[in-house]
């Protein structure tokens, strides 16, 4: 099994809840909360929403010192400012090199991005995993599809990040069979996509989980090899599936809203936030990749 953290991608679930528990207060402190004796007492605590994440000004929900800030990233859609200290774009590099493990990528392998690295975040955040990875990073966004495909090949790159419209417009013609793999965001990868990119280009293609709100690309979890739901980095996020009329917490298998509670991140901590996305906890046991984490599927897959 290739892991970019072994120790921690393969810890016992019950080390790993000590670790969340550790978090957990953390991030309490960090919000001005009174602590927590047990990871159980999670769901007696209020929820919080994206009204929550906007304030009334840029930085006003922003938990670190001005000094402490290194990098802003901005969500178009949801009008979300976020923040990020030296720390929190360090736990983004690790949750995207461990990405990078799971699809094969190996030290020194080519890698192109193919979106901008601009205030969105995803491609900053993916060009931060290459160089905690050691990758040879091709941040290629600004050019044209023809553009990329030739640095491609001339690269003999190995791996690419990019859109599912991103790739489907990448020239599928003959100098791209050194591509093995692409990293594509979760949202608006089908089923039936995931097979249109891979006969076109013959590649394999892993879906990463992130949101803006908890660092962008990758920053929440990735696809293995066994395509089985998302890996949650569960060191860095706890995850709750509830029913969204109720706030009830429901059991494993069952599908209801995903709710967050970050454990690591320091400008931006979030408590038990509503993402308003439809997932389901599709195991707790051993993955046959070896990983122990859980694994989330989103949407309504069965």
């Amino acid at each position: 099994m290739a892991t970019w953290n072994r120790a921690v991608e393969t810890l016992p679930r019950e080390e790993l809840a000590s670790l969340q528990l550790k978090g957990l207060r953390k991030t309490l402190r960090r919000l001005g909360r009174a602590e927590v004796s047990a990871l159980e007492e999670l769901a007696r605590l209020p929820f919080s929403t994206a009204a929550d994440c906007r304030g009334r000004t840029l930085l006003s929900r922003c938990r670190a010192d001005r000094r402490e800030l290194v990098e802003l990233h901005v969500d178009p859609v949801m009008s979300l400012a976020i923040a990020a200290t030296k720390g929190d774009l360090l736990q983004n590099a690790e949750a995207v090199a461990r990405g990078f493990a799971m699809a094969g990528l190996e030290k020194g392998d080519a890698f192109a991005v193919l979106e901008p690295l601009s205030l969105q975040g995803d491609g900053l955040a993916c060009d931060q995993g290459c160089r905690k990875a050691g990758l040879f990073c091709l941040p290629a966004g600004d050019l044209a599809p023809v553009a990329q495909a030739e640095l491609l090949a001339a690269a003999h790159a190995k791996g690419v990040f990019a859109s599912v419209a991103t790739l489907l417009r990448l020239p599928s013609a003959t100098g791209l069979q050194s591509l093995k793999t692409a990293l594509v965001p979760a949202a608006g990868l089908t089923e039936g996509l995931r097979r249109e990119l891979e006969t076109r280009f013959g590649f394999a293609v892993f879906a990463a989980y992130g949101r803006a709100e908890t660092g962008g690309f990758a920053s929440l979890g990735h696809e293995c090899r066994v395509h089985d739901g998302f890996h949650v980095w569960e060191d860095q996020c706890l995850v709750e599936i509830v029913d969204p009329k109720t706030g009830a917490v429901l059991p494993d298998g069952d599908r209801g809203e995903v709710v967050l509670t970050t454990l690591a991140r320091e400008a931006m901590p979030l408590l038990r936030y509503r993402t308003g996305e439809v997932g389901r906890v599709v195991s707790r046991e051993r993955c046959a990749c070896g990983r122990t984490s859980l694994r989330l599927a989103l949407g309504s897959a069965r």
